[in-house]
């Protein structure tokens, strides 16, 4: 029976692609943290989950327990970018206006470090807004 021999495989890719030379890294309120070149598989299917999951629509109530397995999963991802220390730490650090990152910005920081290890820029993962598509539509 033929067999497949993927970790032979991955031993020759990694042999000819070598370390990378340099350090991937996220600068967050002044301070630089490493990140992974390659994302784990594990953190890429929580982040699709996370994405697909089904929105609230206007006039429905918002299932409390639906947001906060939203934050859990974002926490989870980003312990697993940054690990947990340093994740902690951004949590923590305080802004230009003396406050913490409020809870909403949890998700635009790991969204936008998971862009940067999938090798695009934050902005240029991010899709556009509503009036960044009508000035489109409109010059067109």
């Amino acid at each position: 029976m033929p067999t497949i021999d993927y970790d032979a495989f991955e031993r020759e890719r990694a042999a000819a692609s070598g370390d990378p030379a340099e350090p991937l890294l996220f600068r967050f309120r002044g301070k630089d943290y490493p990140l992974p070149h390659e994302v784990p598989a594990t953190v890429v299917l929580d982040a699709v989950r996370l994405r697909h999951q089904p929105q609230d629509r206007k006039g429905k109530k918002r299932d409390p327990f639906q947001a906060e397995a939203q934050v859990e999963q974002l926490v989870a991802i980003g312990d697993a970018l940054f690990g947990p220390e340093a994740f902690r730490e951004i949590l923590a650090s305080r802004g230009a206006d003396g406050l913490p990152m409020g809870s909403s910005a949890i998700g635009r920081v790991v969204m936008a470090a998971l862009g940067a290890t999938s090798g695009g820029a934050p902005e240029e993962t991010a899709r556009p807004n509503r009036a960044t598509r009508r000035a489109q539509k409109a010059s067109t």
